[in-house]
């Protein structure tokens, strides 16, 4: 750490780790393809009506993505990459204190100065800690102190409890005796007198002592500077007498927090390079102070985040403990993040070999699992020594105040943005949307459903589905800022499906619906938790479409509409696990679990896009894997005398060109852009099936305000007649392009839906 760096990559700190066996790209990461090594492609086959294997080729990778960027660009706002950077601490604490460029506050240096001890703690800062707290509390004998802070307190007869509050009813008199509330208040007073600007001075002293000595490497002893920083600063809070819900709008109070808040965030800091300064065991860890001694312990709530012994930072279920508070973050419109007492984290658990062997991480990214925590110190009473120190980190999306030292409730700090720009720093959104979409075929390995944070037995799961061209980057921002709604964040996990977006639809709600089975089997094997009964999908564009086969029973539905003759005829002469793959794709049910749906600028009817001139070429350049290009060509070689043609009113009800004999898909290739035709078959099964009992649908819409009646209103891409649902329960159209859930109101939307969702099961109350 140096003092003159302003800022410096996480990444430097916090290098990406590679494995072979496992997965090499980061789509719970919100991103389809960081860290994955791209094959280089000499050429693309572009399909033609002679078939998928003839016709021209491209002449690389560049001119898929020069034509699909112009599709990307057509869906998606311009979105810049993600960068995460950890701001030099002494930089921060100039902020909290007021100064620039990291100096002291003229507060501390005038009580040092008025003390005599500036040059004391220049030389020696831990004895001129211990002198200004002498100092402090004995008025009138300034001279007598000056220069001899290296004796221990207790033989200048100064009691700890004393300098730790006066507002608690055990305050220790020097004799022994326990005395009123009152009259400990007014011998403080009496004592102290104007010297509480030496109190107030402490806690900052003591961070910059320990910012020098972590500097030098002296890690055990910058903690437990660090853990005096943090009490002095409680201390100062305790004696304000201001109640705790005030201590974030009184200045001195506010000063003081922050304080504490740092020194805690530098303690945790610590944690990953010296394990030793905190113990999960009996035993606890002996850190030096300036003032006293501390025993120092790790305590984590709930209990299941604690791991065992030797597993993580210190014996808990984390790796490494990252200080979010002390982060610049760019590539978020909006940083959800809450001040309040403690220190905001990020806690990390890596995809090590071990855990993949185990399989552990089957449900997680590359970047391994990220979760929104609090850190803060609580202390021990009475005059022991050494001091009880008990570093405490809690879950911030289930425990959201605390009473420090029994007082008053005051809320926690929480940084909910830190955890996904952890997993996707270094990820841009069109970029990834785009890789989705052109080398889809690449990508095939990576698709399935990734938690975004740790699995939580107790919350209900929240699906978002990303759509044409994207990733599950595109809820970067939605995410966080739900999670600031404390019934949301306590009784709500996240879970993203990420899929190659060029894949057809009815291919990859197949895959969907399989990857939400293997979740629940992995988590919930005997079927009994009722949280995984009530989940909820929420799908942009695209993603509204597989959303929405989730919740209703296609069954014979969608193949009716491609042939009249029974499927096991037409799949007779395929090997089993190709007739195995084709049933389960065409002849489906929903998911039972499901029981609520948002869509986003769904094109449930389709889009007119999918049959312009950019979409067809543009799905001439989707990459498809080779398994389902053999089903397709194994299905189609039976004969298009099997297929039937549109009837004339499908025709006509499409509100683009007249599509093409179903019969000549066999020399045609069909991607996710052909299966968003207002005429695709899967499409119009899918708005013909019935619902599944029970389920609940709302519709957010974009519009961009062009004159004209609603039910001719657009967001550009979907019009208003496509993406309206009769019978769902709301439906809301925002201001906004094609990118409906970037609009704050529909953010806001989705929470009051998600805060409906709870309050039918009694986990919220009515607004």
């Amino acid at each position: 750490m140096k003092e003159n760096a302003t800022e410096r990559n996480w990444d430097e700190k916090f290098p990406r780790e590679r494995n072979g066996s496992h997965k090499t790209a980061t789509p719970a990461a919100f991103a389809c393809g960081k860290g994955q090594r791209m094959r280089k492609v000499s050429g693309m086959a572009i399909p033609s009506r002679k078939g998928l294997q003839s016709g021209k080729r491209l002449s690389g990778l560049a001119a898929r993505l020069v034509v699909a960027g112009l599709l990307g660009l057509t869906l998606c706002s311009c979105s810049s990459t993600v960068v995460v950077r950890q701001l030099n601490p002494v930089r921060v604490l100039g902020q909290i204190t007021d100064t620039p460029f990291g100096g002291m506050s003229d507060p501390s240096r005038s009580a040092l100065r008025e003390a005599g001890l500036k040059g004391l703690y220049r030389h020696d800062p831990e004895a001129g800690i211990r002198a200004l707290a002498a100092w402090s509390l004995r008025p009138g004998e300034a001279k007598a102190w000056k220069g001899r802070g290296t004796e221990n307190l207790e033989e200048m007869g100064i009691s700890r409890d004393m300098l730790w509050s006066a507002s608690r009813e055990d305050l220790w008199a020097p004799n022994g005796v326990v005395e009123a509330p009152g009259e400990a208040l007014k011998r403080l007073d009496e004592m102290a007198g104007a010297k509480t600007a030496g109190l107030a001075a402490l806690p900052e002293l003591a961070l910059r002592a320990g910012l020098q000595e972590e500097r030098r490497g002296n890690l055990m002893e910058a903690a437990g500077l660090y853990a005096t920083a943090a009490e002095m600063a409680l201390a100062n809070l305790l004696q304000s007498q201001a109640p705790a819900e005030e201590w974030l709008t009184l200045p001195t109070e506010l000063i003081q927090l922050r304080l504490y808040n740092k020194a805690a965030a530098r303690y945790f800091d610590l944690m990953d390079e010296a394990p030793g300064i905190a113990s999960l065991t009996d035993q606890p860890a002996m850190l030096d102070g300036p003032l006293w001694d501390y025993a120092a312990t790790l305590r984590l709530v709930p209990p299941r985040l604690m791991g065992g012994a030797g597993d993580g930072a210190t014996g808990t279920w984390f790796d490494k403990f990252i200080p979010a508070g002390d982060l610049k973050i760019l590539g978020f419109r909006t940083l959800a993040k809450e001040e309040g007492f403690g220190t905001p984290l990020t806690g990390i658990r890596k995809n090590t070999e071990d855990r993949m062997l185990a399989d552990e991480t089957r449900f997680v990214g590359e970047e391994g699992s990220a979760m929104p925590l609090t850190g803060f110190f609580e202390y021990g009473t009475g005059s022991t020594d050494p001091v009880e120190a008990r570093a405490t980190i809690v879950d911030a999306t289930k425990v959201l105040e605390w009473a420090p030292d029994g007082t008053g409730a005051i809320p926690l700090s929480a940084n909910f943005t830190a955890p996904p720009a952890y997993q996707m720093r270094g990820n841009n959104e069109i970029i990834m949307g785009l890789k989705s979409l052109v080398i889809s075929d690449e990508l095939k390995d990576l698709e399935g459903l990734y938690f975004a944070a740790p699995y939580d037995p107790e919350k209900i799961p929240v699906l978002l589905i990303h759509g044409l061209d994207s990733s599950p980057m595109i809820w970067r921002d939605v995410m966080p800022v739900l999670q600031e709604d404390p019934y949301i964040r306590q009784h709500f996990q996240f879970w993203v499906f990420f899929y190659p977006s060029g894949f057809p639809l009815h291919r990859t709600a197949w895959s969907l619906r399989n990857a939400v089975r293997s979740a629940r089997d992995y988590v919930d094997p005997d079927r009994t938790n009722p949280n995984l009964d009530k989940m909820v999908v929420i799908g942009h564009s695209m993603g509204g479409v597989l959303a929405r086969s989730l919740t209703v029973d296609v069954k014979d539905t969608y193949w009716a509409r491609v042939s009249e003759d029974p499927l096991e005829k037409v799949l007779e002469d395929l090997n089993p696990s190709q007739q195995i793959m084709a049933k389960e794709m065409v002849y489906f049910e929903g998911v039972p679990w499901f029981k609520r749906a948002i869509f986003i600028s769904s094109p449930h009817r389709g889009a007119n896009l999918a049959t312009s001139p950019i979409g067809n070429f543009a799905s001439r350049l989707v990459g498809l894997p080779g398994d389902f290009l053999e089903l397709q060509q194994a299905v189609f070689a039976q004969g298009q005398g099997l297929f039937r043609t549109p009837s004339d009113s499908e025709t006509e009800a499409a509100s683009s060109s007249t599509p093409p004999n179903l019969a000549r898909l066999r020399t045609r290739k069909i991607t996710s852009i052909s299966s968003l035709s207002p005429n695709s078959p899967f499409l119009l099964a899918l708005d013909e099936a019935p619902r599944r009992p029970g389920v609940v649908y709302h519709c957010i819409m974009g519009n961009r305000g062009k004159d004209g009646p609603v039910e001719k209103s657009s967001d550009g891409v979907v019009q208003y007649s496509s993406s309206h649902l009769e019978g769902a329960e709301s439906e809301l159209l925002v201001d906004s392009g094609h990118n409906a859930f970037r609009n704050q109101q529909a953010i806001a939307e989705i929470a009051r839906i998600l805060r409906l969702h709870l309050e039918g099961y009694g986990l919220a109350p009515a607004p």
